[in-house]
């Protein structure tokens, strides 16, 4: 059967972007400390054309291209460049403290710029589930 990141590459060699991203979706519910989950979700989307898509999986990511930069640019002016949109949108359950300083300072970033243009700073807890360990090969 395979790790669940077999399977995603096999989906992928098959043709089955749809079940790759579910897939990876799943484990981005699971594992929302885990950036890199969102990084291979958002190279799916960018590979496939939906650059708005892939920016909102990258937004998190150090910058690492240019194809980063602009689906990431893309990204945020399609929500106008709103904290308060953004955060609603990426739905980041996981813990702050487990991130990289990229990560956190464009968390802080977008917390920043709800909280002065709304009051509000939207959080998601995280999602009581059965733990598992995320095994990669």
């Amino acid at each position: 059967m395979g790790t669940i990141f077999y399977r995603i590459d096999e989906d992928l060699k098959a043709g089955r972007k749809k079940k790759a991203c579910d897939r990876l979706r799943n484990l981005i519910n699971e594992f929302p400390d885990d950036i890199s989950l969102r990084e291979k979700l958002g190279q799916i989307y960018y590979d496939s054309g939906f650059k708005d898509e892939a920016g909102k999986f990258w937004i998190l990511s150090e910058i690492q291209g240019f194809e980063m930069k602009e689906a990431v640019d893309i990204y945020r002016n399609s929500l106008s460049n709103s904290g308060n949109a953004i955060l609603k949108d990426i739905v980041f359950r996981g813990d702050k403290n487990q991130l990289s300083e990229y990560s956190k300072n464009i968390l802080n970033e977008l917390e920043s710029d709800s909280f002065r243009k709304t009051r509000h700073i939207p959080e998601f807890k995280r999602k009581d589930r059965e733990k598992r360990k995320l095994y990669r090969i």
